[in-house]
């Protein structure tokens, strides 16, 4: 009975045995292990539920079919093998279950299972180099965030715009700094556009009348 369930496990993925619990495959996809350069083949482990316990009727139908026999025999089958089962680890006793794990009952009464390590030869690990092609979005992280490469570029585009718009507003500024003063120059000392220096009035007056005097 023991290896009937466990080929029913593999094909179904799943097998509850009445009064002990549930036994299901997880199953971890495959990853991409950047720093080994290799693809990670999938990962497969056994856990075990001791609240779920109620066979489906999916078993049944399937040992009837194995073993020739109705399902109500089938039914009484499983039911003895849980017995049986329960009797094993209540004394204190472990119970191998090959491709399933080690069953045993802890201090306290509860049942747990140290399962089977399953490693498949025909699912290794493979060697590979990530490929990143132009015009092709793909996911890159960026500090903390992850971004897609289309992302990143529109990200990156706007900061160089901004820098380059800064420096000829800076420059534009100085500039009409600059012009300011030398107006300000101008209008002070009171120069002339034409001859670069403007005479005051005062002395073209004192000028003229002492022409006059020596005239008369």
């Amino acid at each position: 009975m023991p290896q009937l369930l466990r080929l029913f496990f593999i094909q179904h993925k799943q097998v509850s045995i009445p009064g002990v619990g549930n036994f299901h495959l997880v199953r971890k996809p495959a990853a991409h292990d950047i720093a080994s350069r290799k693809l990670l083949a999938p990962e497969y482990s056994i856990h075990f539920d001791p609240h779920n316990d109620s066979p489906s009727r999916d078993l049944f139908a399937y040992i009837s079919r194995k073993k020739n026999i109705s399902e109500w025999e089938a039914i009484g089958m499983v039911n003895e093998f849980s017995v049986e089962l329960k009797e094993i680890l209540r004394t204190g006793k472990r119970f191998q279950w090959d491709g399933i794990g080690m069953m045993e009952t802890i201090p306290g009464g509860q049942v747990i299972l140290k399962p089977a390590d399953l490693h498949y030869d025909f699912l290794p690990d493979v060697h590979s180099n990530r490929v990143i092609r132009k015009e092709v979005a793909h996911t890159i992280l960026v500090g903390e965030t992850e971004r897609s490469s289309g992302e990143s570029k529109q990200w990156l585009g706007e900061d160089v715009v901004v820098a380059k718009a800064g420096w000829w507003i800076a420059a534009a500024i100085i500039a009409a700094i600059a012009l300011i003063m030398i107006f300000y120059q101008f209008f002070r000392n009171d120069y002339s556009f034409v001859s670069g220096k403007q005479t005051p009035v005062a002395v073209a007056t004192e000028s003229t009348q002492h022409q006059d005097k020596t005239a008369q």
